[in-house]
């Protein structure tokens, strides 16, 4: 009888830890509404400072949990978004963060500085990047970005 009530104790404290143990995830929808600067959204990531990034048809949009920061291309500015339309985000090892655009090119984004530097196509430099249509955006192993683009290969 004793060995039955020991058994039977460390069963409900073990059922007790579980219960409480679990994860409730909450999702929450976000809109044009809730600030995002367009609902067409190509990619979200989230940095290693907690911030969630949206690419989107209209604009790169910063998200703290609470508002959005809004990123654009402004010709004017050689500080903006090299596109306002983008479909990849990636972080890499070293924290900058790199934009992808459908038809403008790269951007790479120091979060320590907020600067933004362009990469683009240019066939007179055969060492641009080889199309301003990027589609993928990965690091290996050694620190190397490397990009798959549309009509220039890796």
């Amino acid at each position: 009888m004793m060995r039955e009530r020991i058994i039977l104790f460390f069963a409900l404290i073990t059922i007790g830890l579980s219960t409480n143990a679990q994860v409730k995830e909450r999702f929450e929808r976000l809109s044009r509404i809730d600030g995002l600067s367009h609902d067409n959204v190509y990619s979200i990531i989230q940095d290693r400072y907690g911030f969630m990034w949206f690419g989107t048809q209209d604009g790169l949009n910063k998200f703290d949990g609470y508002t959005f920061q809004k990123f654009y291309h402004e010709a004017s500015n050689n500080n903006s978004l090299i596109s306002s339309n983008f479909g990849k985000i990636f972080e890499d090892s070293k924290g900058y963060l790199w934009f992808g655009s459908y038809i403008n090119g790269l951007d790479q984004y120091d979060p320590i500085k907020k600067k933004f530097k362009h990469f683009f196509y240019n066939e007179k430099d055969s060492t641009s990047v080889s199309s301003n249509r990027i589609r993928c955006i990965a690091e290996s192993s050694d620190g190397y970005i490397w990009l798959a683009t549309s009509g220039g290969g890796l």
